[in-house]
C-alpha cells in the first residue's frame, strides 16, 4: 500500500497531515516569485515543511485510507504502522527514504531526520494550471546607439555642378508662388466667380439697382447663388424613427402644402409619434430654423422640415450648411 500517495492527496485539502509515530507535514502559503537574474517566474504555491514533534494520531490519514481502500479503521492503522517501521529501519540503515510527490528523508550526523521537499508539485488549488516560465530579456538599443550619427565619405561635387544646381534651386523657389496661385485658383474657381458677381452687382445701372444682402435666421447670405458641391435630393435620413427611403416620403394624399410649383424641403427627421415630431420642431425653432411639420410618409411617419424653398440650388445650398453644422443625415424632399 502506497501510504505516501494518500498523504499527497490530503495535502491538497489540508494544511497539516500527520503520519503517526513519524512526523507531520505542514504546508505554508508561498507567494509568486520572480528571479531577476534567471528571468524565472513562479506562481503562488504551498511549501512543505516537516515537523518530527507531530506524532500523535489525529485519525485524518487513517480515515482517508479506510475509505479509499474500503477497509476498517483498525486495519488502516496497522498498514500505517508497518509503513512507519519500514521507513525508520531504512533510515537507521543509512538509506534515503523517498515519499512520492512529497520529498526525501535521511538521517543527519547527529541522528536527526533531515527532510528535503519535492518542489515540482504545487499543492495550492488556486494555482491549478499555472507553471513556472522563463521570460527572456528584451534587448533595446541604448540612447547612445539611437543618437549616433554615421558619417560617410562622399565624392566631392565639382564647382560647376554646384553652380548649376543653385540656378535650378533658385528657379524652382521663384516659381513656387506662381504654382501655388494656379493651384489655389483651380480649387477656388467658384469663389472667384462669386466675388466677381458681387462686384458687378455694385455698379450703377438703369436696369438694376443695389440690393442689400438678406440673411435667414441661421445667418446664411441668400442674396446670391453661390455654386456648391452637388448634393443628392434623396439621401439617407437620420437614425431611429426616421424613414428608410426618402422616395417613400411623398404623400400624395396630403394636400395641406400643395402648390402650383414644386417646393424643396430639407427634412431633418420622420417620427412615428407626433409628440416627438413637435418636440423636434420646437428644438429647431430655438436654433433659428423655420421648422414645421409637412405631412406624413406613406408609412405614417410625421416629417419635420428645417426649411422650404422653390429654388433647387438654394435648397442644396442650405442642405450643405445644415449637414455640416447641425444634422449630417438631413436630406431634401421635392413636393
Amino acid at each position: 500500500m502506497e501510504i505516501d500517495q494518500y498523504i499527497s492527496e490530503l495535502l491538497y485539502k489540508y494544511d497539516c497531515v500527520i503520519l503517526p509515530d513519524f512526523g507531520g507535514f505542514i504546508t505554508n502559503y508561498a507567494p509568486a516569485k520572480i528571479l531577476p537574474v534567471q528571468h524565472n517566474f513562479s506562481p503562488p504555491s504551498k511549501s512543505i515543511v516537516f515537523n518530527t514533534n507531530l506524532k500523535n494520531n489525529d485519525g485524518l490519514l487513517a480515515n482517508h485510507i479506510a475509505k479509499s481502500e474500503n477497509i476498517s479503521y483498525s486495519a488502516s492503522n496497522n498498514f500505517i504502522n508497518e509503513f512507519v517501521n519500514e521507513c525508520i529501519t531504512d533510515l537507521n540503515n543509512g538509506k534515503i527514504v523517498k515519499f512520492i510527490k512529497i520529498g526525501f528523508f535521511q538521517l543527519g550526523t547527529e541522528g536527526n531526520v533531515i527532510f528535503e521537499p519535492e518542489n515540482t508539485i504545487n499543492y495550492l488549488n488556486d494555482s491549478f494550471g499555472l507553471t513556472n516560465f522563463i521570460s527572456h530579456p528584451i534587448n533595446r538599443p541604448t540612447i547612445q546607439h539611437k543618437i549616433e550619427k554615421k558619417f560617410i565619405d562622399r565624392k566631392p561635387i565639382s564647382l560647376k555642378k554646384r553652380q548649376i544646381s543653385k540656378k535650378y534651386k533658385w528657379a524652382l523657389l521663384s516659381s513656387l508662388p506662381v504654382i501655388a496661385l494656379i493651384i489655389w485658383g483651380a480649387f477656388n474657381l467658384g469663389l472667384l466667380k462669386h466675388i466677381n458677381t458681387n462686384q458687378t452687382s455694385l455698379l450703377p445701372s438703369k436696369e438694376t439697382s443695389y440690393k442689400k444682402p438678406t440673411t435667414d435666421k441661421s445667418g446664411v447670405n441668400t442674396s446670391h447663388g453661390t455654386k456648391l458641391k452637388k448634393a443628392s435630393l434623396n439621401t439617407d435620413p437620420p437614425d431611429k424613427e426616421h424613414i428608410d427611403n426618402p422616395k417613400n416620403a411623398i404623400n400624395t394624399q396630403d394636400k395641406s402644402i400643395a402648390s402650383n410649383s414644386p417646393k424643396y424641403y430639407i427634412i431633418g427627421g420622420a417620427f412615428k409619434f407626433i409628440e416627438n415630431a413637435e418636440n423636434f420642431v420646437n428644438d429647431l425653432k430655438d436654433k433659428g430654423y423655420e421648422a414645421k411639420m409637412i405631412g406624413k410618409t406613406k408609412t405614417g411617419l410625421n416629417m419635420v422640415s428645417y426649411y422650404e424653398n422653390e429654388s433647387k440650388e438654394e435648397a442644396l445650398h442650405r442642405l450643405l450648411i445644415i449637414r455640416s453644422k447641425d444634422n449630417p443625415k438631413a436630406w431634401i424632399l421635392k413636393k
